[in-house]
């Protein structure tokens, strides 16, 4: 039995650490990604914004190509990776040379922002109509603010079953601590989501009976920990050096580097399990 046990945790971690192939519900290592075609008319005061993020003093000297990335962002929540040369825009400035307004036209190929991390035992999936319902990036924050919840108590629970099993103490402390991190984080990113028009708080998380049995944790902490508490450490030190909005560049940049350490607990949670898991 430990022996199949052990071959099952190896395959599970391959299958995202090497091949990166999807496993029921959970999405694949990669963001989806489209190739867009974009063509907005633009407010002076969405042009001033715009300009801001990316430190451009003067409204009317912005480029093509970060007006694009802004406004194509701003009404997708999605991060443009590239524009085509093609990009084509048009400002009007009144006679002091203030921006007044702008269209912008351009296509190219843009990934969707992407969060996960340790989801409980029996966690059930948040549907789309539960979500913030009408701004891409606000959605995509409720999202998260609610992942962040089912973090808590994922980190919950594993904290009391280490304790049930006369795991160290140490282990048992670290879940604990990682509750209160996690719980930080979904309070931070609630407040980002309010702030990019969000009109509903994150939906609680709710979860479905799941077996608790050792085997049934580690397999759960192979691909909720160590997988995508690793893949969210990545993930919120991108999000931290490339989101526009420096509201989440800084708010990213401090939970990154708590997923880190949340990820390293995976790993070493991994280490321990298999030593019980082994004759």
């Amino acid at each position: 039995m430990s022996t199949r046990v052990i071959a099952l945790l190896s395959s599970t971690l391959s299958l995202f650490l090497g091949g990166c192939q999807p496993m029921s519900s959970i999405s694949g290592c990669d963001p989806d990604s489209e190739d867009f075609t974009h063509a907005r008319e633009l407010t002076g005061e969405q042009v001033t914004t715009f300009a801001q993020r990316w430190g451009v003093e003067d409204p009317a000297m912005i480029s093509c190509d970060q007006l694009c990335r802004s406004s194509y962002n701003d009404q997708r929540g999605w991060e443009a990776t590239t524009v085509e040369a093609s990009c084509e825009m048009q400002l009007e400035t009144d006679m002091s040379g203030a921006v007044t307004s702008a269209t912008i036209s351009c296509a190219g190929e843009g990934i969707e922002y992407y969060c996960e991390g340790r989801r409980p035992l029996g966690h059930v999936e948040l549907v789309a109509d539960a979500r913030a319902g009408t701004i891409a990036l606000a959605d995509h924050l409720v999202t998260c603010a609610h992942l962040e919840q089912a973090s808590v108590v994922a980190f919950s629970e594993l904290a009391a079953l280490l304790t049930s099993w006369g795991a160290p103490a140490r282990l048992a402390a670290r879940c604990q601590a990682a509750a209160v991190e996690e719980s930080r984080h979904a309070a931070r990113i609630s407040e980002l989501a309010r702030r990019a028009g969000a009109t509903n708080e994150p939906p609680a998380p709710t979860q479905t009976p799941a077996p608790r049995s050792l085997e049934d944790v580690a397999r759960h902490n192979a691909t909720e920990g160590c997988v995508w508490e690793t893949w969210a450490a990545l993930r919120a030190s991108w999000t931290a050096a490339r989101a526009e909005d420096p509201a989440l560049r800084a708010a990213y940049a401090e939970i990154a580097a708590e997923e880190a350490g949340h990820a390293q607990l995976a790993w070493d949670l991994h280490a321990w399990l298999i030593d019980q898991l082994t004759p």
